[in-house]
């Protein structure tokens, strides 16, 4: 009884500290990012984009995002003018979004931005360190995932 309790509170612990680092390093990226006006959020659409995801419902399964919060992002993004939305001649409803060519410039820049940032927010741990932690998240990714 006592080793479940420990193991729950082991769970507990884990959880809140992943939550807190995840805050801390979306934080981070919205720092690196200012410069663009974009926010982690409309970085991650327009990645998406670029690796050839096409619609809302596409993006929607790749970030784990619901329509609406999706919706909400992908307007601001095109207000900015980094994406442009077109509806399909054969069905009104359905909507392809694009990059524009100013999407693809910001795209590349905060990309290479947050690439050179990276090592610093993890600094603390050695490259060892780095290489367990990135196959133990891997992991719990693919299983909350499924």
């Amino acid at each position: 009884m006592a080793r479940e309790r420990d193991d729950a509170l082991l769970a507990h612990d884990l959880v809140a500290a992943g939550a807190e680092v995840g805050f801390l390093l979306r934080q981070a990226l919205a720092t690196e990012l200012l410069p663009y006006a974009i926010t982690p959020e409309q970085s991650d659409l327009l990645a998406l984009l670029r690796a050839g995801h096409r619609t809302p419902s596409e993006l929607a399964r790749q970030t784990g995002r619901d329509k609406t919060t999706l919706s909400r992002v992908i307007a601001r993004t095109v207000r900015a003018g980094l994406v442009e939305q077109t509806r399909s001649s054969d069905d009104r409803r359905r909507v392809a979004l694009t990059l524009t060519a100013r999407g693809i410039t910001v795209v590349d820049q905060a990309e290479r931005r947050i690439a050179a940032r990276s090592p610093e927010l993890v600094a603390t741990l050695t490259a060892k360190e780095q290489r367990r932690l990135g196959k133990i998240l891997r992991k719990l990714r693919e299983a909350l995932r499924a």
